[in-house]
């Protein structure tokens, strides 16, 4: 956003950034019935989640071909959208899974209000964005402690280290998404490292902290 603004001819000097912040504590939920009980999965299934409506910037062809290729190797694991899928958008989408023979393993659920319970449910949250400024969805599965896949596509890379809090891949590449995804999936204590980590990031993104800065702004503007 701030390499937009400086194309834009915005003065250097009166750039300021203050992120976002989230009710990370909102994110620390106890389990439910799930999303496993929802669709008629074995508790023990794995998921691999993404919340993010149909856009174009969202990465939907990448995350359902990556899909194709954990599959591959990792029968048992199960992919799951949450977000609102746009009939016109999602069309092409519904058909690249069917085409790729996916659909026990691919679910787009909708709009679901449950967001925590959802991201408790994921093994693995993954955010395959083509475009992102600074991603809410990403930061709350980080907050949730998952260990986390996401695309070099803007916003992630301020949130990530790559293999410290999480794996930051090539945006538009299904091979290394599907790579990183696996990779996740068959080390469990790795897994549990880069969610631990990754919830340690996102504890300094709350909303209290996100009020202060606006606070000082105002304050500095005024003086």
């Amino acid at each position: 956003v701030r390499n937009a603004l400086v194309d834009c001819s915005f003065p250097r000097e009166q750039e300021l950034r203050i992120y976002n912040g989230i009710d990370t504590t909102a994110m620390q939920v106890e389990r439910g019935a799930g999303l496993r009980a929802h669709l008629g999965w074995p508790a023990d299934t794995r998921i691999v989640g993404t919340i993010a409506n149909v856009r174009v910037s969202k990465g939907y062809e990448y995350l359902v071909r990556a899909a194709r290729r954990v599959v591959d190797v990792l029968p048992s694991v199960r992919f799951v959208a949450v977000g609102d899928v746009d009939p016109t958008l999602g069309l092409p989408i519904l058909r690249l899974v069917e085409d790729l023979d996916l659909q026990d393993h691919v679910k787009f659920v909708g709009h679901r209000s449950d967001v925590a319970e959802c991201l408790h449910d994921f093994s693995v949250f993954v955010l395959p964005s083509t475009s992102e400024g600074f991603p809410l969805a990403l930061l709350e599965a980080m907050a949730a402690g998952k260990p986390v896949v996401a695309t070099r596509c803007g916003g992630p890379e301020e949130l990530m280290r790559d293999g410290v809090n999480g794996h930051l891949v090539p945006a538009g590449d299904s091979t290394a998404l599907a790579n990183s995804i696996v990779d996740v999936l068959r080390d469990e204590a790795t897994a549990a490292a880069l969610g631990r980590a990754a919830h340690e990031t996102a504890a300094s993104f709350t909303v209290a902290a996100m009020v202060d800065e606006y606070q000082d702004v105002y304050q500095r503007l005024l003086s």
